[in-house]
């Protein structure tokens, strides 16, 4: 079945055939993260009537996995209905919520429902730091009091783990517990600019702890470092990935804080067809990047170029300094990992 999967996804990034899409139904969220995209935006959200028609929308045009986010996604007083349609229509519906607005009346709703997934986050199994990052007391508490009541329900989770300057060696705990709890697991240190600002969130990991624990980061999420092919795509999921903000701008990654397209000006099957500006991220090849293909560092280069162009101010093909730090820094690791295991043989 996973490599039936597998066939699939090649061939929708190389067809450009859509197969998911990401919505953020509210920007609301109880929670006060600093490391968050949203930062203070004003609060908005889709009506219920806009939904409808963009799952009806995305139906249409064979998407079949459909992300649900926020904000809070439990903090809408019909999150129900609007996953109750997703279901009833067939897509396979997952969930990205912190969870800590659930109570088991709730979760048996979910349950009843038959959800693929829901995805909560911990950044510690430490409650000064966890509730620290959310802002919130008693955050953590509450959120592995319903991920037991979850998992007592059958409900499939997942636990992400951001790591930041914050909580850098925290994930090991994390870890142990989704272990423990056999969970399913991912952890992320891509922490991009929050929207209306162009400088690097400061909650980042510091160039020293990267440089600390990159290789053990890298392992977790499985990194595969070869040298990228000149054909390679370099925003792949962008070719059959759509994102959809509480606004209804249309991008092609959620965290993108600019749009491609509106779904109250255009329709979705517009947008993903004749966008010139989407087109031109899905068409970006590693030999559109000039001096990056032809660097001995770039098969350790993990750059994103939507990142890239809030980050640094600059076109999405040119060159990123702070991955040009962070390849530098992982070329000397397993350079000097490789030798250490050589000479151990």
């Amino acid at each position: 079945m996973e490599n039936l999967q597998d066939k699939i996804y090649e061939l929708s990034i190389k067809n450009k055939n859509l197969r998911s899409a990401i919505i953020e139904l509210n920007s609301l969220c109880n929670w006060k993260c600093k490391h968050c995209y949203l930062g203070e935006t004003k609060c908005t959200s889709l009506n219920k009537d806009t939904i409808v028609d963009i799952f009806k929308e995305l139906r249409q045009l064979g998407v079949y996995e459909l992300t649900l986010t926020g904000g809070e996604i439990f903090s809408r007083n019909d999150i129900f209905e609007v996953i109750e349609l997703a279901c009833n229509m067939c897509f396979k519906v997952n969930l990205f919520s912190n969870i800590s607005l659930l109570n088991s009346k709730k979760i048996n709703r979910l349950k009843e429902l038959n959800i693929s997934l829901i995805s909560c986050t911990v950044f510690s199994m430490k409650e000064e730091v966890h509730d620290f990052i959310t802002g919130v007391k008693g955050s953590l508490k509450k959120v592995i009091e319903n991920i037991s009541l979850l998992k007592e329900s059958n409900i499939d989770i997942e636990v992400k783990t951001i790591v930041t300057k914050y909580n850098y060696m925290d994930y090991i705990s994390v870890m142990e517990y989704v272990k423990e709890n056999k969970l399913r697991f991912r952890i992320d240190y891509d922490i991009v600019p929050k929207y209306g600002e162009n400088e690097k969130n400061d909650c980042r990991l510091t160039m020293k702890q990267f440089e600390e624990i990159i290789n053990k980061l890298d392992n977790i999420k499985r990194q595969d470092f070869l040298k990228h092919n000149k054909e390679d795509y370099l925003c792949p999921e962008s070719r059959n990935n759509i994102a959809i903000d509480s606004k209804g701008n249309v991008k092609p990654c959620i965290k993108y804080e600019y749009s491609v397209g509106n779904v109250f000006d255009n329709t979705i099957r517009e947008i993903w067809e004749n966008s010139l500006e989407l087109k031109r991220i899905q068409e970006l090849k590693w030999m559109d990047m000039g001096s990056c293909i032809k660097c001995e560092k770039n098969r350790f280069c993990n750059r994103c170029p939507l990142t890239n162009v809030k980050e640094n101010k600059i076109q999405i093909d040119s060159r990123e300094d702070v991955e040009c730090v962070l390849a530098n820094i992982r070329e000397n690791i397993y350079v000097r990992i490789d030798k250490v295991e050589k000479i151990h043989l």
